[in-house]
């Protein structure tokens, strides 16, 4: 990892300087051969580094995250007959530690956490930057390196406490991890808070380090993403708190220009702008993969806004079972093991994705209701965003008209909620998590295709990990 890493580090630096707004005084040819120590000493290496990261995060980390978990989580179809998409499509036994996919998404989320720890010791130590700048260069490390190390922890039963170049990282449990991950977000506040101003540090920070300038409010972003692992961690009423200083009528974004930064999950999931000329992996399941007992007819508003006309028929890979498959032509399938087009951010290669959906602040105060048994506030919570309409939310779905009328014991009540964060965060890699926080059956050992709606409860660590790292942990059975 330690080359690797060395390697990331100046390429992100290069990334950095093209993608600032108003361009960094790098030399790129002295940049790819710069060290880095050289790349984190000065100003404007710092500066590009932090574009840098933002800009991997973005292009290379987010797609990782989103349609290898998309497919485990039945979100998600393969589409071509690679054997790494095959495996992820399997699931179960069939998928091993060798499989590219569970590397590459494992390597991106260390890759964020080691260059966020970089910028995080070096930047105190420029003293040419000015302490606002720093503050919110800080800030963005911070809320990467949460972002990587809860996104890890979604995805593995245990993950590297940081990180190692020796590549003999100590992994922590999932109650370790959650903690460092809300640690890193407190400090990202703390930095935010030191410096005077609601938006931003300053116009210098926004125009040369954040990407995304005004796209972003740095402060929301982290406030949802403390909203979201304090409620993994089960600190209900931390949660809550987190959540409602959230807006749900603003929003932040992640920004591509189709050229230096590429909308990938546009490039990686069937959609009719792009289809026919790359060949995509990945379709989005029909009904968002949600299974008969959970889909609603008449819920077609938000199903419409994620999921286009074209309707195409499973491919078969890993599916022989299925009707509907290659294996078994007639078109019989159920709805969710048919495929469509997206629509919604993934329509072009520079539109730009959401970095939080503002309805899940909503699901989180719900489920942190139920969690403190207070149902009839978590039934309130959950029917805002059944009933939503108008300019409440600024991404805003449609919805359903009708409120619930359900059961209100618990296990029915997160059923709900887990349908609900199922529709309004299609597409946001969080959906195995949620499956299995919120009690939805999953698949036991000897299922050669799972029939539940995840085909794994969490990924193996990846062979090279396990080669290199004597304190990677054992393999979950499933």
């Amino acid at each position: 990892m330690y080359s690797t890493i060395r390697i990331s580090v100046a390429a992100l630096c290069l990334a950095g300087a093209l993608l600032a707004l108003n361009g960094c005084t790098l030399d790129p040819a002295n940049l790819n051969s710069a060290t880095e120590d050289q790349a984190l000493s000065t100003r404007d290496g710092i500066f590009a580094t932090a574009v840098g990261l933002q800009r991997f995060y973005a292009v290379d980390v987010l797609p990782s995250i989103v349609t290898s978990t998309g497919v485990t989580s039945r979100e998600l179809a393969v589409r071509r007959s690679f054997v790494n998409l095959v495996e992820i499509e399997l699931g179960g036994a069939g998928l091993n530690n060798a499989n590219a996919n569970v590397l590459g998404l494992f390597t991106n989320l260390l890759r964020t956490i080691e260059i966020s720890n970089l910028i995080i010791n070096s930047a105190p130590r420029v003293t040419t930057i000015v302490d606002s700048t720093r503050n919110g260069i800080l800030a963005v490390a911070y809320l990467h390196r949460a972002m990587a190390l809860g996104n890890l922890i979604q995805n593995f039963e245990q993950a590297p406490i940081g990180t190692d170049r020796a590549e003999r990282a100590i992994y922590g449990n999932r109650t370790a991890v959650l903690n460092l991950a809300i640690q890193s977000l407190d400090s990202a506040l703390l930095r935010l808070n030191a410096t005077p101003g609601t938006l931003l540090p300053n116009s210098e920070f926004r125009n040369r380090v954040l990407p995304s300038g005004t796209a972003v409010d740095l402060r929301n972003v982290i406030n949802a993403h403390r909203a979201r692992y304090l409620l993994y961690a089960g600190r209900f009423q931390d949660a809550i708190a987190a959540a409602d200083l959230v807006p749900l009528n603003s929003r932040s974004d992640f920004v591509y220009d189709g050229s230096n930064a590429i909308n990938q999950l546009w490039a990686s999931v069937f959609n009719a702008a792009n289809a026919s000329a790359t060949g995509t992996n990945f379709g989005a399941r029909d009904s968002l993969g949600l299974p008969a007992a959970l889909y609603e007819v008449a819920d077609s508003l938000r199903y419409r806004f994620f999921l286009g006309t074209t309707l195409v028929r499973p491919a078969g890979v890993g599916e022989a079972g299925f009707p509907g498959s290659i294996a078994s032509p007639t078109p019989t399938a159920p709805p969710q093991f048919f495929h469509r087009n997206v629509l919604a951010f993934y329509t072009a290669n520079n539109v730009s994705i959401p970095i939080y959906r503002p309805a899940e602040m909503t699901l989180i105060r719900a489920e942190a209701f139920v969690g403190l048994n207070r149902p009839a506030d978590a039934v309130a919570e959950i029917n805002r965003v059944r009933t939503k309409v108008g300019v409440t939310y600024a991404i805003n779905t449609g919805a359903n008209s009708t409120p619930y009328t359900g059961a209100q014991d618990a296990a029915s009540l997160r059923t709900e909620i887990y349908k609900q964060r199922c529709i309004e965060l299609f597409m946001t890699g969080t959906r195995l998590e949620d499956a299995r926080r919120l009690g939805i059956p999953g698949p036991t050992p000897g299922q050669v295709v799972p029939p539940t709606v995840r085909n794994r409860n969490f990924y193996p660590y990846p062979e090279r990990e396990r080669t290199n790292n004597p304190n990677t942990p054992t393999d979950p059975t499933i």
